[in-house]
């Protein structure tokens, strides 16, 4: 298996990081049934680290200005669609 374009690993705290456990689950390519990838599989572990670090960070999220705040994902959208091979 080549390595992936895209991330893998859970996406906690603002950073991606593998499972606690390294667990894992394949994903494969509904054409072909090749495998695309193995991602991380979060398990209960792993949501209590990604519920701590939101709940750390809601404080200054919410203290922020709308103009502070990054870009919603429609606003950025045209970008990624003019980037995108599809």
């Amino acid at each position: 298996m080549t390595q992936p374009k895209f991330q893998t690993q859970l996406f906690i705290n603002n950073e991606f990081v593998d499972a606690l456990d390294g667990g894992t689950f394949d994903v494969f390519n509904p054409y072909d049934n090749s495998l695309l990838a193995k991602v991380s599989q979060a398990k209960a572990a792993d949501v209590d680290r990604a519920v701590t670090a939101a709940r750390a960070a809601f404080p200054a999220w919410a203290a922020m200005s709308p103009s502070g705040c990054p870009p919603r994902p429609s606003a950025t959208r045209p970008a990624w669609k003019a980037n995108s091979s599809w």
